[in-house]
């Protein structure tokens, strides 16, 4: 798992654990007598979201870490699935609530879907609690450590204290949050008490510091109290450290004293007769009296001074508030992504990055509204400005596109990239958008060998004269697909045959390509391409020549599609050992000749733009049943092509400007026949098995 990832399971979590503390869901549960389960999911998963930071870290070394930080990510999402199906039968319910008859309840609770629904609700429990209980051995066995409980850092990295200042220029979506408690501050029922406390409720993440920020340094909330203070309280509460913070930022003066009553003394004084302001940020500590001990100067204020507290604790909340919580929500989607972009771009306009915006719903679904988690994924993109960066990344997975691969002109730095240790990746994408050096080319590209694991390689732009030992090397045994795009000063093809499971093959753009030959299907390969079954070839310019694979040797034992398009330098014979081609396209190809064997299951055929058409000397013409043909300059069809078409049910005839006549006494099984911009036809007989004939006349 990635920092990225990191964040964004916590995250997840914080959203778990708001589920199974609301009070609707633990009503539900009750009715069904489940809630001990409930009660029984939280606590696990508190301790296990408890060892997240340890297992963040040693992950990197440990690739059992790592797959155990899968597991529990796919165990979170499922999880919430079950949550989320609960709270929508718990709603259903409350709105089509049972019949008051009671012989109908009794009825509906045998045969109803009350019955049915909770029979499949203690069977979805169970597998939880089963896979719960393996996620718990394995972190068990894997001696991962407790940092500091729910959401905390370890001892080892102390949060950096929070302050009062805040730019509000960076920070979005929260205007109605802070009206709502700026109007919470200035009236309400509360604005006559002694001293009211309104805590702010949310989960990790959420925004709570900043909108207390925002709240504190509003402007008519300044001028409505006589004094104000910030105070960081932190999970490790000292009341003498909490005190003597509040003190010296209500007088803007230091403080050295340790003595609580003397502290407490001077803070007394400062808020004697005054409407204070007090923000108590990040309180973690549930004890009663360490509240009433703390809060024993703030009771000299005049009436109408306030306590805003910020906590992720509920518990909290109810012991020290005296209003209802101001229950924080997510982030809007377009607030939150202006978070992400100001953080990455520096701008919250990325109309002019099209490839960030193609990206937006993947990277809201990562931040989950979470402000702290756009502004961390953001902040990991604006400072990634080197390939190199992705060093430490071992554990991305997926996919990953490297762009603009022209700016790296460091090799050094292509290595440091590493990803070859990537283990977890899936598709890997590079794209050069503009010239560079061959032999620079050649040698970055050499450095980002990715792993032998990689299913999907795409390669757009490269500009070097030919390819990396490693590409295309049968090392590379779970590589399912290859794109090679516009990579136009490549002279000839790597030993693609090799890869023993590749399925799909483009090539497209590969101008300075004369040559598909041995090198193509791979040195003393005695099976190349053993599980291609899709293979194009796209705006080839210069290609000439196809030469076939060596007679004893089985080239496309598997192949079923073939593309062949733009390609007007192309002649000489195709491939013949295709025995299970379905679909034959050729498209754009002057100077071919194209030879049509007996292919057993070709069943779509498609020629335009070529020589001719033509039938291997040993084999019988013979066309397949679906068939469209485009040869400008046929004049007609000769008696052994009309034989060819017999079993043609499907035939399209296009841009034949020479055709003059059409006699289809041969077309034994035609059915459909389309005839476009066919403009010297002249002569047409139909056949008793046509359907459906559509001609269209072209006026020139």
């Amino acid at each position: 798992m990635s920092v990225i990832g990191d964040a964004a399971l916590s995250a997840f979590f914080g959203k778990l654990f708001e589920k199974l503390t609301s009070d609707d869901l633990l009503k539900f549960f009750q009715q069904e007598k489940v809630d001990a389960d409930l009660k029984r999911w939280r606590t696990t998963l508190m301790k296990i979201h408890a060892v997240l930071d340890d297992a963040e870290e040693k992950q990197m070394t440990n690739r059992l870490v790592k797959i155990w930080l899968d597991e529990l990510e796919d165990l979170a999402y499922d999880v919430d699935d079950i949550l989320d199906e609960f709270a929508t039968e718990a709603l259903g319910r409350e709105l089509n609530p049972e019949p008051k008859s009671k012989f109908l309840k009794i009825y509906d609770a045998w045969v109803g879907s009350n019955r049915s629904f909770g029979t499949l609700m203690r069977s979805k429990i169970k597998e939880i609690d089963t896979r719960l209980q393996e996620i718990v051995t394995q972190k068990n066995n894997l001696e991962l450590r407790e940092n500091a409980g729910l959401g905390r850092t370890g001892a080892t990295r102390p949060r950096v204290p929070t302050t009062s200042l805040v730019n509000e220029g960076h920070t979005h979506g929260r205007e109605e949050d802070k009206k709502a408690i700026v109007k919470l501050l200035l009236s309400g029922e509360s604005s006559n008490a002694q001293l009211s406390v309104i805590p702010i409720l949310g989960m990790g993440g959420m925004g709570k510091t900043t909108l207390a920020q925002l709240v504190y340094n509003d402007i008519e909330v300044s001028n409505y109290f006589d004094v104000k203070a910030w105070g960081c309280v932190s999970e490790d509460f000292d009341i003498v450290k909490v005190t003597r913070e509040i003190l010296q930022s209500a007088t803007s003066e230091s403080c050295n004293d340790n003595n609580l009553d003397l502290l407490q003394v001077k803070l007394k004084g400062k808020l004697s007769g005054k409407k204070f302001l007090l923000v108590l940020d990040d309180v973690w500590n549930e004890n009663y009296n360490d509240w009433t001990r703390l809060r024993c100067p703030f009771e000299f204020g005049a009436p109408g001074s306030k306590i805003i507290i910020t906590t992720r604790n509920d518990r909290v909340s109810s012991t020290m508030g005296t209003t209802q919580a101001y229950k924080l929500k997510e982030l809007p989607d377009d607030a939150c992504l202006i978070v992400f972009i100001q953080n990455t771009l520096g701008t919250t306009d990325f109309s002019a990055y099209p490839e960030l915006q193609e990206f937006g719903p993947k990277i809201l679904e990562r931040c989950q509204g979470l402000p702290l988690a756009a502004k961390a994924l953001g902040g990991l993109l604006h400072t990634a400005s080197k390939i190199g960066d992705l060093m430490n990344l071992e554990s991305l997975k997926g996919t990953l596109c490297i762009s603009h691969l022209e700016n790296v002109l460091d090799v050094e730095d292509a290595r440091r990239a590493n990803l070859l240790g990537k283990k977890n990746l899936n598709v890997l994408v590079m794209k050069w958008e503009s010239e560079l050096d061959q032999r620079a080319s050649l040698d970055i590209l050499d450095m980002l060998q990715p792993s032998t694991t990689v299913k999907e390689i795409s390669i757009d732009g490269y500009v070097g004269a030919k390819f990396p030992t490693w590409f295309g090397h049968p090392s590379f045994s779970n590589m399912v697909l290859l794109r090679i795009e516009r990579c136009r000063k490549c002279t000839s093809l790597p030993a693609i045959g090799q890869l023993p499971l590749l399925r799909d093959l483009v090539l497209v753009g590969l101008s300075a390509v004369q040559t598909v030959g041995l090198e193509f299907y791979g040195k003393d390969c005695p099976k190349p391409f053993p599980s291609l079954e899709s293979l194009c070839f796209e705006d080839m310019q210069e290609w000439k020549d196809w030469i076939p694979c060596k007679v004893e040797y089985e080239e496309f034992p598997c192949l079923r599609e073939l593309s062949i398009s733009q390609c007007p330098k192309l002649q000489g014979k195709l491939p013949h050992h295709v025995p299970l081609l379905e679909k034959f396209s050729v498209n754009g190809c002057e100077q071919l000749d194209v030879s049509i064997p007996n292919f057993p299951n070709l069943h779509t055929l498609e020629i335009k733009g070529c020589k001719g058409v033509v039938s291997r000397s040993t084999d019988e013409l013979c066309f397949p049943k679906s068939t469209i043909l485009s040869i400008p300059y046929v004049k007609s069809l000769t008696e052994e092509f009309m034989h060819g078409l017999a079993k043609v049910e499907n035939l399209t005839i296009d841009n034949c400007k020479e055709l003059t006549s059409l006699w289809q006494d041969e077309f034994k099984s035609l059915i459909t026949l389309d005839i476009r911009g066919c403009s010297s036809l002249v002569n047409i007989s139909l056949t008793s098995t046509l359907r459906t004939l559509n001609i269209e006349v072209v006026v020139v």
